[in-house]
């Protein structure tokens, strides 16, 4: 049998691929070595916000005498990771139950020209499409074996209390939230001036001392040169005692099984133009494995646009506007253009909702162009949920006037998006 189309890895860009073809009436086949989900519901996205959730919860015991609640809190790590591996199965066995109409093939993929091996099998293609994903990246750093990566820290909670996370990226960031939550003392060191470089600097510095209320420390402009046992070296010579380092630099491509095609890569990911065609003719890439934009929901609309392109269709989803999120507290989200053009500003001390959540230090930035909005960077409770709502007015290209227009309810910490849309025109109403 031929197949019009086989998938090889089952996160979110493959099996998003994978169901959407389906729907389309191709007949699809999937290989995946792994649990279906991939990183994002096995080793990242599901199982930091597990995580993170159950530190947050723990984290309010501090406020409960104020909010009329008593009693004794005690946090169990063996349970609060025996729930994330639950939701990742329960998400994962879901995963697979949405590619009814697909052959699936639990093995490793060895890819030829025009045919897959999958445990013994020949898996002929009409076309291709590769969404292996990434694994952690682990520098050149002397002792790195002695340092945890991602999937360690997923797999069982570090031992000891004092830890040392080598990244002040996304997930180092999270990393550090969930463990200094939790009770443990954390260093983060990061190679540039300040965490979350990707973020403007006042979103920088506002959750880097927030952290440090926590007790967390920050080494930022060196870098680690050496890891041993109980310590962690840094470029400028100071040696940090620590029980466990944590690598959080990066993600690298996985590419077993490919090396039989003529794929060509650029910085180690695989090259593919904007119709995720590869140089291997009806080969396609899309995901962590190219690189680009390595977000679980880019991911996913990769998956439905490739599936546009072997059709012959136009690609559904708009690539260009993509929202980026931290699950720290308070969340961090941004969308667009986030730097020049113009700028209204709501702090969340004037939010009701935010107070009563106790998020009430925060803010909602909105960037326009003229009179259009190009691009928005929260820092407050649920910045993570108020940002599709931005994504989409600026995909859209809406008008400041066009979303004020939007009666937001109250009492929602949304509303602080409605106050900064009317800051524009100096008429929000809980700024003085």
């Amino acid at each position: 049998m031929i197949y019009d189309l086989v998938i090889i890895g089952l996160g979110p860009a493959g099996y998003t691929a994978g169901v959407r073809a389906i729907k389309q009436g191709l007949k699809v086949a999937v290989v995946e070595r792994d649990r279906a989900g991939g990183t994002c519901l096995n080793r990242g996205c599901i199982p930091m916000k597990t995580l993170l959730h159950s530190a947050k919860v723990y984290d309010e015991r501090l406020s409960f005498d104020e909010l009329g609640i008593t009693g004794d809190i005690a946090f169990d790590s063996s349970k609060v990771y025996l729930r994330k591996n639950e939701i990742s199965q329960k998400l994962s066995s879901g995963v697979e139950s949405l590619l009814k109409g697909a052959d699936i093939f639990k093995c490793d993929a060895e890819v030829f020209d025009g045919y897959v091996m999958a445990d013994g099998q020949k898996i002929e293609y009409k076309n291709l499409v590769i969404a292996t994903g990434s694994k952690p990246f682990m520098p050149k750093i002397e002792g790195i074996k002695k340092a945890l990566n991602s999937d360690d820290v997923f797999a069982a909670e570090p031992e000891g209390d004092r830890l040392v996370i080598i990244g002040g990226g996304v997930i180092g960031m999270e990393f550090a939230t969930y463990f200094s939550y939790t009770g443990k003392t954390v260093t983060v060191v990061e190679g540039t001036d300040r965490v979350l470089p990707m973020f403007s600097k006042e979103i920088s510095t506002q959750i880097a001392s927030l952290l440090r209320q926590k007790g967390v420390t920050f080494k930022t402009g060196v870098t680690a040169t050496k890891i041993g046992d109980g310590f962690v070296e840094l470029s400028g010579g100071e040696r940090i005692e620590c029980d466990n380092a944590i690598c959080a630099v990066g993600r690298a491509a996985c590419l077993d099984g490919l090396g039989n095609l003529n794929i060509e890569l650029e910085r180690g990911f695989i090259k593919a133009d904007s119709n995720f065609k590869t140089s291997a003719g009806n080969v396609y890439a899309i995901g962590d494995v190219t690189g680009k934009c390595q977000l679980a929901h880019y991911a996913s609309a990769e998956g439905v646009n490739v599936v546009d392109v072997i059709l012959g269709n136009r690609q559904s989803v708009d690539l260009s506007v993509v929202p980026s999120c931290v699950y720290t507290y308070p969340q961090i989200a941004s969308v667009g253009k986030t730097e020049g053009e113009s700028i209204s500003k709501f702090m969340t001390g004037g939010n009701a909702k935010s107070i009563i959540e106790g998020y009430s230090r925060g803010f909602v930035k909105l960037y326009a162009d003229g009179k259009v909005l190009v691009g928005a960077e929260l820092f407050c409770d649920n910045a993570t949920e108020l940002i599709s709502e931005l994504a989409v007015a600026i995909a859209n290209k809406l008008k400041i006037e066009d979303v004020a227009k939007v009666i937001h309810p109250h009492p929602t910490v949304s509303e602080s998006v409605s106050e900064a849309v009317w800051d524009f025109t100096g008429l929000a109403t809980h700024k003085r």
